[in-house]
């Protein structure tokens, strides 16, 4: 592995969108599995930064948006409404 990389450093050619992408599809189930152990380990800590996070950004974490369509939604969910048939139908008869 150390050699092939190494050959990709000292082409002039080199691509390194391409180089992650086949290191990625290589061990797209090694890096599945160092990620869950991560998570296992490390439960306690992730967890208490995410409730640390939705307390601190409460207000944040409930705007609300009110959508062309009629819809009123949080601004997080924004992105999943503009994709739904209540939304595409709406903006379709308009």
């Amino acid at each position: 592995m150390l050699l092939w990389y190494i050959y990709l450093i000292m082409d002039t050619n080199y691509d390194k969108q391409k180089y992650n992408k086949t290191y990625y599809d290589k061990s797209h189930e090694e890096i599945k599995i160092q990620h869950k152990k991560y998570y296992n380990l490390n439960k306690e800590q992730i967890l208490k930064r995410c409730a640390v996070y939705r307390t601190n950004n409460k207000d944040k974490l409930q705007e609300t948006y009110t959508c062309d369509c009629g819809s009123i939604i949080r601004i997080t969910n924004k992105s999943r409404h503009m994709k739904s048939i209540k939304h595409l139908n709406n903006n379709k008869t308009i």
